[in-house]
């Protein structure tokens, strides 16, 4: 740490990020393997927690805060309030939480392959346990 930053030096990731891919079958099969290797991982003694809980305690703040922009919301779900989509949510908690250790940030551009196989992932900023389904 100098002068009040810190710094991470970390090695390039080789290969290209899946938003490059041009082939559903392809990045359906990459994020189903990725899936499984970060699912996998040992989760024993994860200081990281993204309880299911503490997720929707937040988004209910930002519902009631009228914090959610509504223009932003998937194709499907496009004309409902934010309001309707947080009813929809509660009404789809699962009973259990089953904790695995999850990326946080699961997306095309954060996962990259070589040869149509992982090559590796970056932004693990969001990562811990959590589950899986986040």
């Amino acid at each position: 740490m100098e002068l009040g930053r810190e710094w991470l030096l970390i090695s390039e990731v080789p290969g290209r990020d899946l938003s490059k891919v041009n082939d559903p079958g392809l990045i359906t099969k990459i994020l189903a393997s990725g899936l499984k290797m970060v699912h996998s991982l040992e989760n024993r003694g994860c200081p990281f927690f993204l309880k299911l809980e503490d997720k929707l305690a937040e988004a209910k703040k930002r519902v009631e805060a009228n914090l959610v922009d509504e223009n932003d919301f998937e194709f499907e779900h496009q004309g409902k309030t934010a309001r309707q989509l947080w009813k929809k949510v509660l009404a789809a908690r699962p009973e259990d939480e089953d904790l695995a250790f999850t990326h946080g940030d699961y997306c095309l551009p954060n996962v990259f392959e070589i040869n149509w196989k992982i090559s590796g992932f970056v932004d693990w900023s969001r990562a811990g346990l959590a589950e899986p389904n986040w």
